[in-house]
């Protein structure tokens, strides 16, 4: 089975901004981890992904270290 889907070298950490407007909150601002992904080239690629399933929210990435 044959299919354009390709997949790189690097691997991309994708993480979720936790902003939270509730006064006295532990969770104001922070980052949660979401998956890894190796589909995208760059990291922009992955946020637009991200944003493409839940558009609410805001996402960081960046290229794993491992």
């Amino acid at each position: 089975m044959k299919t354009d889907f390709k997949v790189y070298p690097r691997k991309i950490n994708v993480w979720l901004v936790q902003n939270s407007n509730v006064p006295d909150s532990e969770h104001k601002k922070g980052l949660l981890y979401l998956y890894s992904t190796n589909a995208y080239p760059t990291c922009k690629a992955a946020i637009a992904a991200a944003k493409a399933n839940r558009p609410a929210f805001d996402y960081r990435a960046w290229f794993a270290k491992n």
